[in-house]
């Protein structure tokens, strides 16, 4: 039997860009309160560059958003935009954790895997240690570390239940 699982926030990916067209869109949505005013060029140009600073977070923000996971028998393989861009065998996964997540809105579990060898990372009651905190941003910003995010708790358990089948090591759940 073939299992194939997907994993993807692209919901939240939207919202994000919609909010940086908004963003994007202040000095145009503002001009009918603030055209009475002297200094209107002013506020204009402040709100333009308010616009385009927090624009620009949101675009960076909501693209890192469109990853997509895909968990087969053979590996992960991580897309974005359609496009299959790495693909990673179970045997070059080191380390699986769920682990707290203090940033998610609705289930605060998040599925972790380690790409690397020398380096397992282990949170505290709610979140990592100061001294790894740093390190582990950066592993997973240059992912060496997936963060599988999974709003259903029916769908954390079917991935979990897939992990547990293909992965050879222990899957370290936090208390």
């Amino acid at each position: 039997m073939h299992t194939k699982i997907t994993v993807s926030s692209r919901l939240s990916a939207i919202g994000l860009t919609l909010f940086a067209v908004f963003c994007f869109c202040l000095p145009w949505i503002m001009e009918p309160i603030f055209k009475e005013e002297d200094a209107w060029l002013d506020i204009k140009i402040g709100f333009a560059l308010m616009g385009v600073l927090s624009g620009s977070i949101f675009v960076c923000m909501a693209f890192s958003e469109f990853k997509c996971y895909t968990l087969t028998e053979n590996g992960i393989s991580i897309s974005m935009f359609a496009f299959t861009y790495r693909e990673i065998l179970w045997k070059d996964i080191y380390d699986v954790m769920v682990a707290h997540d203090p940033y998610a809105k609705y289930e605060n579990h998040t599925i972790l895997l380690n790409c690397q060898k020398d380096r397992v990372y282990r949170p505290r009651k709610y979140g990592f240690d100061n001294s790894y905190e740093k390190a582990f941003y950066k592993d997973l910003r240059q992912g060496k570390i997936i963060r599988i995010r999974s709003g259903k708790k029916q769908q954390r358990e079917q991935i979990l239940a897939l992990i547990a089948q293909n992965y050879s090591g222990e899957i370290w759940k936090e208390r």
